[in-house]
């Protein structure tokens, strides 16, 4: 943990505008032309750079490259295909085969879990459900 700044940050909303002109070295009226030169000298400009772009194929692409979560998807179904497809295991199990379109939604149900994680995931970046902000 970094040691505690010799000048904390002050609470902007409770001091007075001539304490808030005084630690920023303007006045209520603003910079003189010469003050303002000298600031966009030192400082730049007042600009924000532009985000950086992410394609789309890039952020569709991104849920599958968790190398893990889809070995354990496609574990999950080859035990699922066993347990449903295999003689031997349905009885223990009481399964029953299941038809084409029946299979087909089961692994496009399976395929939806690794994206809605990594969904959750940017959210929580983004702070929402409580995360860091």
């Amino acid at each position: 943990m970094p040691p505690p700044s010799p000048d904390p940050i002050p609470s902007w909303h409770t001091l007075s505008v001539e304490r808030i002109c005084a630690l920023l070295a303007s006045s209520p009226t603003g910079l003189t032309d010469a003050e303002a030169a000298g600031r966009l000298a030192a400082h730049g400009p007042n600009e924000l750079e532009a985000a950086h772009r992410v394609s789309a194929w890039v952020v569709l692409n991104r849920p599958f490259t968790n190398t893990w979560l889809n070995l354990a998807i496609g574990w999950e179904l080859l035990l699922l295909t066993v347990v449903v497809y295999l003689p031997a295991l349905r009885e223990p199990f009481g399964t029953y085969g299941l038809s084409l379109i029946d299979g087909v939604i089961v692994v496009a149900l399976a395929f939806t879990v690794s994206p809605v994680l990594e969904i959750a995931k940017a959210l929580e970046r983004r702070g929402w459900f409580g995360g860091a902000s």
